[in-house]
């Protein structure tokens, strides 16, 4: 059994899925995503702080996965079609 089917059966037996009216099974993807994204988070964290030494200069330039900043895009879209409605 893998560790998102023993989720799903986790938030299903403790009724967690209850009070969202959300099944348990896409209770259990969104954990997992949020799982994926803080471990692509703390890669990119831990990429971030290795270009500098312990003096905090830059020693190396670090270029950043294009993952992290996925979505980015649409967000500000979205934030500026909401400016445009006031």
């Amino acid at each position: 059994m893998t560790f998102a089917q023993e989720l799903r059966e986790l938030l299903n037996k403790h009724s967690k899925e209850g009070k969202s009216n959300t099944p348990d099974l896409i209770l259990a993807k969104y954990i997992m995503d949020c799982l994926c994204a803080y471990e692509e988070a703390v890669k990119a964290r831990d990429q971030w702080w290795a270009q500098y030494d312990s003096d905090k200069k830059i020693r190396k330039k670090v270029k950043l996965p294009s993952s992290i900043f996925k979505g980015q895009k649409g967000r500000k879209q979205n934030e500026n079609k909401q400016k445009d409605k006031k």
